[in-house]
């Protein structure tokens, strides 16, 4: 199986064999790594060098500082500001694009976590992780981090049950979790939002709605039928509690945004 970069040369090599002239890029660092963003950098480079013009789709400001000559801000699907080279400042396109001054982009704030909710100890499961702990709080937020091939995925489906630990244990509010498959993490309140959302995260051909209500069958279904009125509401509250942008709850996964 091709990696996610290696999947994008393929889809660049097609487009140059038909001579392109323009290449429209969406999104494309959305699930690369920080060295597979570099290496993206570098070809973006090579292919404006041979007289390429590239729409480079992108929400990464610092991308956009890296790779851009001149960005076209859009907001609700309209245009509302173009910025030169020498005009691209971070704090001049969040203005445009939340469509005000934005006075405090990361505000301090203080925090105590509280009891500690999940703890791993000892997860192993050959060749990529070995004897793997960590605690996360109440409150807090742990970032697991390292280099490419260093187990962070591996550690994150193991958590989630999405492949079995050969040694180790995981604990939940002090309750040991017998974690076979994801079902079992989704019940004891344990979700992953997956690193490839396209292949491991969504059925693209379904409906949203559909998918919301893929890993919470046990809430809307009984007798093995579906109460589609009930999916409905719940996901109509989370569509309205977190900005969902969606033409409907039908609108199938695949033509979602990336965000």
């Amino acid at each position: 199986r091709l990696t996610v970069a290696e999947r994008q040369l393929v889809e660049i090599a097609k487009a140059l064999a038909r001579d392109a002239r323009i290449l429209v890029m969406d999104e494309p660092s959305a699930a690369l790594t920080q060295r597979e963003v570099e290496r993206l950098f570098e070809l973006v480079d090579d292919l404006k060098s041979r007289g390429i013009g590239i729409i480079y789709v992108s929400h990464r400001l610092e991308e956009i500082e890296r790779v851009a000559d001149r960005a076209v801000v859009l907001r609700d699907g309209e245009r509302v500001g173009e910025l030169a080279r020498d005009e691209l400042d971070r704090a001049r396109i969040i203005e445009l694009m939340v469509g005000r001054k934005l006075e405090n982009e990361f505000p301090e704030t203080v925090r105590t976590p509280g009891e500690v909710r999940l703890r791993a100890v000892g997860l192993s499961r050959e060749p990529k992780v070995r004897e793997v702990s960590l605690e996360v709080r109440a409150g807090e937020i742990v970032a697991l981090t390292g280099l490419v091939g260093s187990g962070r995925t591996e550690t994150a489906r193991l958590l989630f049950g999405a492949d079995v630990a050969e040694t180790g244990a995981v604990e939940l509010d002090g309750r040991k979790l017998t974690l076979r498959e994801p079902r079992d993490a989704i019940e004891a309140g344990i979700c992953l939002l997956t690193e490839d959302r396209k292949d491991q995260g969504l059925v693209l051909c379904r409906s949203v709605r559909e998918n919301f209500g893929l890993p919470n069958l046990g809430r809307f279904s009984r007798s093995g039928w579906i109460n589609q009125t009930s999916e409905r509401t719940s996901f109509g509250n989370y569509v309205e509690k977190i900005s969902i942008r969606i033409s409907g709850q039908g609108q199938r996964a695949e033509n979602l945004s990336g965000g």
